[in-house]
């Protein structure tokens, strides 16, 4: 089903391996004794100021969500009369979305209850309301909660959903504000003294991505898009710095800004990934064009516009794009199964249907839990999401090993690699094959490329160079793969994949 497996016969590769009840006018998803592990985990302070104004999200049910699952399985089964029949933005809408009447009885369905509708893009129509009023219509309790020196806001008990809107909605997302989804990169200053990291030149002759190269693949007429966070404020002058220093073709970037974004918080971290994701596409991929989308992380602050807003651009607004690259998640286990999977469902699932390959990290923290500040707690198991959707391809870390010309020498796991079994997706029909575990889950990696950060690579970022690594890495290295790929087939007169 899942057009990524292609990439298993077509390049190199390493193989590393909700029920609902009915309640009193509401229907409410069954949940655990603490919604998720971050809660059970956090000391409650006290209520939630009833004037507070919450920003949340609604995420609308497709029309038709058994004819797109099964259209999804059609397009990538070479058997069937769809197959490789990618549908775009304007017919997926048409088909599987509600319309304009249906969206409008639900905005009625919230407005006369005081809440206001913000905005509404493909299956996601954002809200916002007082906390007393969320609560009131959705039967939450929100309260302030602390660990250690922070302190966020959530809610103690599942969202139920109001009995006429059961048909409507699938979930809602962002009743609190925590935890924020972080970028996978490991950085440090880069040293004259010591191994230095890889250039560009280093890992293309590594991975003989050079033979390409001399047939005249090098990413001409592809698109990857690439979503992040806050942006770089250097990114164009540090990415032609970065290609005139290794001396790769003249760089083509565009950048967007979904949600009409006027002004970015800063965040290092942030940046740092943005150069990474984007210098290192285009050290893979020279001639294909960059589409960069820069979003905010934090769907409670006005005007509630996230890193899933940049997929949802992605998805509906540019068609060009036949890969799509993110360096950064989220621990499986700090969401319900229905909010992930629906999440999946809606945004990955309909890049899918379009012919969009994505590309994802799978995360640095082994099969571990990722605090907010990075470190790994090991006394909790999780995989990463959105690794974890069976619509994206996984991408794990490697540590290469050069030998004294250079070339490729052997390449075994990155010990921190994210990896690990899904508590929430069920192994898909297409995660087949030598070494995959012959259980009934999601297992993640799919892939892997290099990433161990005591070799890294050299990245340009606020003028100054950087020695850089992480799953971070790896899945711009598979984007830029993937880019070459995909210019490979559409030259021999075949479909994406």
């Amino acid at each position: 089903m899942k057009k990524n497996k292609i990439f298993f016969g077509l390049f190199f590769l390493l193989l590393l391996a909700t029920s609902l009840t009915y309640v009193e006018g509401h229907t409410m998803i069954r949940s655990p004794k603490v919604i998720n592990s971050f809660i059970s985990q956090k000391q409650i302070i006290s209520p939630i100021n009833s004037n507070k104004e919450i920003n949340f999200v609604a995420i609308l049910k497709m029309k038709n969500s058994s004819g797109f699952n099964q259209y999804l399985e059609e397009v990538y089964n070479p058997a069937s009369k769809n197959y490789h029949k990618f549908l775009n933005s304007s017919e997926i809408r048409r088909r599987f979305y509600p319309n304009r009447t249906e969206i409008g009885e639900i905005k009625k369905e919230f407005e006369r209850d005081g809440f206001k509708i913000k905005s509404v893009n493909g299956l996601s129509m954002k809200i916002s309301a007082k906390a007393s009023s969320v609560d009131s219509k959705l039967g939450t309790s929100t309260a302030y909660f602390k660990k250690g020196n922070s302190t966020s806001f959530g809610i103690l008990k599942q969202a139920q959903i109001p009995k006429n809107l059961h048909n409507r909605i699938s979930s809602f997302r962002s009743l609190n504000n925590f935890p924020k989804i972080r970028p996978f990169i490991k950085i440090r200053k880069y040293s004259s003294t010591g191994t230095a990291p890889f250039s560009p030149a280093d890992i293309q002759k590594a991975y003989n991505y050079t033979s390409l190269y001399s047939e005249g693949i090098n990413g001409t007429g592809i698109t990857v898009a690439i979503v992040d966070a806050y942006g770089d404020p250097t990114i164009v002058d540090d990415l032609n710095n970065f290609s005139d220093t290794y001396n790769l073709t003249k760089p083509k970037l565009n950048i967007f800004y979904p949600c009409n974004l006027s002004v970015l918080p800063t965040d290092s971290g942030w940046s740092t990934e943005t150069a990474l994701d984007v210098e290192w596409v285009h050290a893979i991929a020279p001639s294909a064009t960059i589409d960069l989308v820069i979003t905010d992380n934090n769907y409670t602050r006005s005007p509630n516009c996230g890193l899933y807003d940049g997929i949802s651009y992605v998805v509906n607004n540019l068609s060009s794009a036949s890969v799509m690259s993110l360096s950064w998640g989220s621990n499986e286990i700090d969401s319900t199964s229905t909010d992930l999977k629906n999440v999946s469902d809606t945004y990955f699932g309909s890049a899918a249907v379009q012919g969009i390959s994505t590309i994802i990290s799978s995360g640095d923290c082994g099969a571990f839990y990722t605090e907010a500040n990075g470190n790994c707690n090991k006394s909790l198991l999780s995989t990463s999401f959105p690794a974890s959707s069976p619509y994206v391809t996984a991408v794990g870390g490697t540590t290469l090993n050069l030998n004294s010309s250079g070339d490729y020498n052997n390449e075994t796991a990155w010990n921190w690699s994210g990896g690990g079994v899904s508590t929430i997706f069920s192994k898909p029909s297409w995660q087949i094959g030598i070494g995959v575990p012959s259980d009934s889950k999601r297992d993640v990696p799919d892939v892997s490329l290099d990433a161990d950060p005591n070799s890294g690579v050299v990245i340009v970022w606020n003028s100054s160079y950087w020695q850089v690594g992480g799953t971070s890495l790896s899945a711009p290295l598979w984007a830029g793969t993937a880019a070459l790929i995909n210019q490979k087939i559409n030259r021999d007169r075949k479909s994406v994949v």
